[in-house]
């Protein structure tokens, strides 16, 4: 046991020391559907934690082992505050992402979606200059299905995931420095669309003390640029390494990284760039009470918090994550750029 520990810590410390840096972007960012309470709570350590209804997005074999259906609801709360009678309190970021997962005769299934005009961002109803963000809109939809076999000391799992996202910048202003009344937004107009498939396979693995966790995907995607028509391919390919350990009952503590392969333009015309890029997280999940978990943590640079209270066959959620939202759209002002989310989960006991 003492052999098993001791290399359990060293992995730990070698994943710790491998994560480096990464700044994401609108042109380029296609994870919202990642971006949920469970998600943020666990610092993005989701992939060691089947008890939670949304790991099987980052790693289709932890989809949660239940005899019993599970429901699970996240949405992501206001960022920007009512200050004045001329800007509206808007849903600056939308990542509304259902999660339902169906225990089989064999295996367990888990599909997740985005409801309508609920995933992306919007900057184009309010002044210019108003929060330092630009005048643009991002919005979309995602789909992913997933199967899992096996439990402890070991579990497999496939998903299928498909999304599309509509980009829209602002045609600018009348006059400069205008305000538009609330009913009157700015003009804008679709600048790209795009769209993709992931295919991602995975592993967990674990004793009561120790959790590993391995997942690998390939992204597709297509880029339509408006209106000139032009297409551009890109593609994806990610591996995710995680271990979380339980040194005691009421704690657990989990790190992940993962490394990113981008390649974009057509090899065949002689133009292809790539992007490697790396990702560390860390988490510290404390249970106090049988009914409450408190988790901290950081995410890639990014210090994130959350909190999980079961009441029976309820759970209610709340997380939030610091100076996410500018990094996500790749530039912007200082003012409130922290995500929050809120979110529950239905067992159908």
């Amino acid at each position: 046991m003492k052999t098993l520990l001791s290399f359990a810590l060293l992995l730990l410390n070698a994943l710790i020391i491998l994560g480096l840096p990464t700044t994401l972007c609108a042109s380029e960012y296609e994870d919202f559907i990642y971006l949920n309470v469970d998600y943020l709570a666990s610092s993005g350590t989701e992939s060691t934690l089947p008890e939670s209804p949304r790991s099987f997005i980052a790693n289709p074999a932890s989809i949660s082992k239940s005899f019993l259906p599970i429901f699970s609801h996240s949405h992501s709360a206001r960022h920007f505050p009512k200050e004045s009678m001329y800007d509206p309190e808007m849903d600056q970021l939308d990542s509304d992402i259902e999660s339902i997962i169906l225990p089989l005769p064999i295996g367990r299934f888990g599909y997740a979606f985005s409801l309508k005009d609920e995933l992306g961002y919007d900057y184009t109803n309010h002044p210019e200059g108003r929060f330092g963000f630009p005048p643009e809109k991002l919005e979309g939809s995602d789909t992913l299905v997933s199967y899992a076999l096996g439990g402890f000391p070991l579990s497999l799992g496939a998903s299928l995931r498909r999304f599309y996202y509509r980009y829209y910048v602002s045609l600018g202003r009348s006059q400069s420095g205008t305000r538009y009344p609330i009913s009157q937004p700015q003009p804008f107009y679709s600048r790209w669309t795009k769209e993709g498939q992931t295919e991602c396979w995975g592993i967990l693995a674990g004793v009561p003390s120790i959790r590993a966790s391995f997942s690998s995907l390939k992204t597709e995607v297509v880029k339509l640029i408006h209106p000139s028509g032009f297409t551009e391919p890109s593609k994806r390919k990610q591996i995710r390494l995680g271990i979380r350990l339980f040194p005691v009952r009421w704690l657990s503590s989990a790190v992940e990284v993962s490394r990113t392969l981008f390649s974009a333009g057509n090899p065949s015309a002689g133009k292809l760039d790539k992007d490697v890029r790396s990702e560390k997280s860390f988490s510290i999940n404390i249970s106090p009470a049988g009914f409450l978990e408190i988790g901290i943590g950081n995410w890639n640079g990014n210090r994130s918090f959350g909190v999980r209270l079961s009441l029976g066959g309820l759970i209610i959620k709340y997380s939030e994550v610091k100076d996410m939202l500018r990094k996500i759209i790749g530039k912007g002002g200082k003012l409130m750029q922290d995500l929050h989310f809120y979110g529950f989960t239905f067992i159908f006991i």
